[in-house]
């Protein structure tokens, strides 16, 4: 075959096999149980395999043989076209592909060496601050509300207290309830402690407070996000500038600063209110000063002192960060005793570095002693974890390294490779010495005083050591061969998957968690299978030890396995040939431990009822037409005998035994098995959060049917007494009237109120619009029948302008207290009506009598009535 031929050949089987990756990809691939594992696909148009192989033969027609190489990397995804029958197979069939094709950029990318500007000492640092602002930005709008959890709202009780009485006394904020307008919910444990004078004090360090304080101020939690997202951008750049001055190489500079942005860790810690991203930007600090010193550069008397401040401010975050403010304080403070200056002498020199940190700790201990009775700042900690629970060592360490919801090395596998970092950083035996003495000492401190963080991402407590981890990575691929590289790529490729996944999943739910064994963000890299289910678990219910201490080796093995590959591929190969080798060989170690796991789990990795909830989606969106694309003529066909059940990675409570999140417009029966309802048992329907029975039945046979015009974001069953099976049986999947998902819905009489948004709170026979904003609700029949629904919108005791988008007339009207506007909308069967809602003014909602602490600003209350239509007037709700 002459060469040309085989060219157009090879271009265009990669062609094909990118294309066919491309349309799977965009629409869904699950394996669903039907007296076997079969294999169900839906796109969203037949169209795309041929739009997606046109344009990847244009693309691949004159490319390098590296990128044609890369290209044939999202073949992978196509492994359940070879093997249904395979778990392993299915791993990347749902978000996890993105580390398939992020592995294809990478083996396009490989090792090449930056120039220009993106190795310059002042554009390079400036760049990697923008990208990285972008970046933590991203993230922060993934996780949206979900990041103000754990100990946030209590750092900014402190920062309120600040604000309005300027003291740190927060009992007053606690008492009246200050922090619902930001987080929501009441606090049923004030984090605070009472002194012998009244004042009930923060049992969390002061600093993070007062850092947001001023964003705060500006933009609320918005502005204290920002503040760090901005604090952390800006570190992450003086962190590339001092891996690049002690590497002498801007490459080795760029991919420690992507190791340090990637990294859960970090990255995950810039949108919530804890002291552990501020704590690694003050760790930064003081390796570029260390770095700095080390290269023979001259720090000037003001800039050693401002230098220290960030370091004597670490034990103001929290008082277990003094022992990194002490190392790496020796460190420079050693350097400048060593290093000859001709300008200070070294007493004043180690003057004015010791200057802030001492008077820093002197008002820490007064603080100390007035909020707690003790100088010992660290008397609160040890208390709370007495008795010291060092016999547990050996467990805490397999669990901080590879627990599958808070290690550290299950979240950013990439960071496995500072364990190398010593031996890499010989150049500088201080620095080296410090790295090692702050890795090992924090870790072991982590590891012994309860190395979960509580509700936190993975590695909360080993954020401020992160940046060591990754200046010592930085030199490990300095020194790296090919192989190695590779390694190092893919790792970072599985790193920044695990970083976005978390981010993405459930709208953020599974980037902080507690600690439960459950809902891991690997469990959602698959639409078939659970990959959770194969890494170790230290806070499952009946914990095996000895089982999870197996499945870590298991993946240690693969690991070794897998580097072990990589390397030979580049020993036998050519360099296109020996990455494409090299990416496949991951996926398979992948592959092998994950099934090796599952075996002595013991546990089934399918997830049936997750496949049928992702299927019935794409089918929606294929009925549908996405994005102008025609409908599919064929796509009922997949949900066709399909009957939802509560998916895998959800926690319902015992009296929910149906919860279906995420469900596509259409119309649902809920399916309940004969003699399921015991005499005297209530089955409630509710859809959405937070909201009122939709239909309440006693009898399996009277089970209900429901039309959504509307996305909804969850349909739930609740009641007790289940003895049978319970699921959603789409009849029909329908175009959604409106974008977006609805929040919750109530039932009025013969009308069911969806609302698409927060700015509505239902009740039991209005719902009240919130005051200054715009909210929208679509409204539907109840049953199969048409209808002339009167809305009619009354303000409260404060004079408003609403405008109802659904009425003829528009525009804004002027409504007084206590005064009401109506308009008719008719219903047609099985359809749902949009209506807009905006208001301006409103009144705080304890003018109504209610409780003082209630801090919601209301706007007009909407109420309902409905007739058949061709009747004279509406019936009462």
């Amino acid at each position: 075959m002459r060469p040309s031929v085989r060219h157009a050949v090879r271009t265009g089987v990669l062609a094909a096999g990118l294309g066919a990756a491309i349309w799977l990809a965009g629409g869904a691939l699950a394996a669903t149980p039907s007296g076997r594992w079969p294999l169900v696909g839906v796109a969203p148009s037949r169209a795309a395999l041929a739009v997606a192989m046109l344009l990847s033969w244009l693309v691949l027609r004159r490319a390098s043989p590296v990128v044609r190489s890369a290209a044939a990397v999202p073949a992978l995804l196509l492994a359940p076209l070879v093997a249904p029958w395979v778990p392993a197979a299915w791993l990347a069939s749902g978000p996890g592909s993105l580390a398939i094709w992020a592995g294809a950029v990478a083996s396009a990318c490989r090792d090449r060496a930056p120039g220009g500007w993106l190795s310059g000492p002042r554009a390079a640092p400036a760049m990697a601050a923008v990208v990285a602002a972008a970046w933590l930005t991203l993230l922060t709008w993934f996780v949206g509300s979900a990041a103000m959890t754990g100990d946030a709202p209590h750092y900014l009780v402190i920062t309120q207290s600040l604000l309005a009485d300027g003291d740190l006394d927060v009992g007053n904020q606690y008492d009246a309830e200050s922090y619902l307008p930001f987080f929501g919910a009441h606090i049923r444990t004030p984090h605070a402690v009472p002194t012998s004078l009244g004042q009930r004090y923060s049992t969390h360090a002061p600093g993070t407070a007062l850092l947001v304080l001023p964003g705060f101020a500006v933009w609320g939690v918005r502005g204290a996000q920002a503040t760090l997202v901005l604090l952390m951008a800006l570190a992450s750049g003086l962190f590339w500038r001092a891996v690049q001055r002690h590497t002498a190489s801007a490459g080795a500079a760029w991919f420690a600063w992507a190791v340090l942005v990637a990294s859960a860790p970090y990255a995950l810690h810039a949108p919530t209110i804890f002291p552990d991203g501020p704590a690694a930007a003050a760790a930064i600090v003081g390796l570029w000063t260390l770095i700095t010193l080390g290269s023979d550069r001259r720090l000037g008397l003001w800039h050693l002192a401002l230098c220290s401040a960030p370091l004597a401010a670490l034990p103001w975050l929290h008082v277990r960060y003094a022992l990194v403010a002490g190392v790496l304080g020796a460190a420079v403070a050693w350097r400048l005793l060593w290093q000859r200056d001709p300008h200070d002498d070294r007493a004043t020199r180690l003057a004015w570095w010791f200057m802030i940190p001492v008077i820093s700790a002197a008002g820490w201990v007064a603080v100390t002693f007035v909020h707690s009775g003790s100088v010992d700042p660290t008397a609160t900690m040890r208390a709370q974890y007495a008795p010291s629970p060092f016999r547990l060592l050996p467990v805490s360490l397999v669990g901080v390294l590879l627990d599958r919801e808070f290690g550290v090395f299950a979240a950013a596998p990439v960071l496995a490779a500072a364990l190398l970092g010593p031996r890499a950083m010989r150049d500088d035996t201080l620095t080296r010495w410090a790295s090692t003495v702050l890795l090992a000492g924090v870790g072991l401190l982590v590891a012994s005083w309860g190395w979960s963080g509580g509700r936190a991402a993975p590695g909360r407590l080993l954020a401020v050591v992160v940046p060591v981890a990754a200046l010592a990575i930085g030199h490990v691929w300095r020194r790296a061969a090919p192989a190695g590289r590779q390694v190092l790529l893919l790792a970072l490729v599985a790193t920044a998957t695990w970083t976005v996944q978390a981010a993405r999943l459930d709208a953020g739910g599974r980037a902080y968690q507690s600690a439960d064994g459950r809902l891991s963000v690997p469990s959602g890299l698959s639409t078939s299978v659970d990959l959770g289910e194969a890494l170790p678990s230290l806070f499952q219910d009946d914990v095996d030890v000895g089982t999870e201490a197996l499945i870590a080796l298991v993946w240690v093995v693969a690991a070794v396995a897998g580097v072990a590959a990589i390397s030979a591929a580049h020993g036998r190969l050519g360099e296109p040939a020996a990455w494409l080798a090299g990416t496949g060989s991951a996926a398979g170690a992948v592959a092998l431990a994950a099934t090796a796991a599952w075996g002595v789990r013991g546990a089934a990795p399918w997830t049936p009822s997750s496949a049928q909830l992702v299927v019935a989606r794409a089918a929606a969106e294929a009925a549908m037409g996405l994005r102008g694309w025609p409908p599919l003529p064929v796509a009922r066909a997949p949900v066709e005998g399909l009957v939802l059940a509560t998916p895998e990675w959800v926690q319902a409570p015992p009296s929910t035994p149906l919860l279906v999140p995420n469900v596509p417009a259409g119309t649902y029966q809920v399916r309940e098995a004969d003699g399921a309802l015991a005499d005297g048992n209530v089955r409630q329907l509710f859809i959405g959060r937070d909201a009122f029975p939709i239909a309440t039945w006693t009898r399996a046979a009277d089970a209900p049917r429901v039309t959504l015009p509307v996305a909804v974001h969850s349909v739930r069953v609740g009641g007790a007494g289940a003895t049978g099976a319970l699921g959603l049986q789409p009849l029909a999947l329908d175009p959604p009237v409106v974008d977006g998902e609805a929040r919750r819905a109530t039932r009025d009489g013969r009308v069911l109120v969806f609302s698409m948004d927060d700015r509505t709170d239902p009740e039991a026979a209005r719902v009240w619009v919130r005051g200054d904003r715009q909210a929208q609700v679509v409204l539907a029949p109840a049953d199969r029948e048409a209808l002339v629904v009167r809305l009619t919108c009354t303000a409260g005791p404060a004079d408003v302008e609403v405008r109802l988008d659904g009425a003829d007339d528009g525009g804004w009207h002027p409504l007084r207290a206590g005064e009401s506007r109506e308009i008719a909308v008719p219903l047609a069967p099985g359809t749902g009506v949009p209506i807009g809602i905006a208001v301006r003014g409103g009144f705080p909602a304890a003018a109504l009598g209610g409780s003082p602490a209630d801090s919601r600003w209301l706007g007009v209350a909407v109420s309902l009535s409905a007739a058949p239509q061709g009747h004279g007037g509406p019936s009462p709700p």
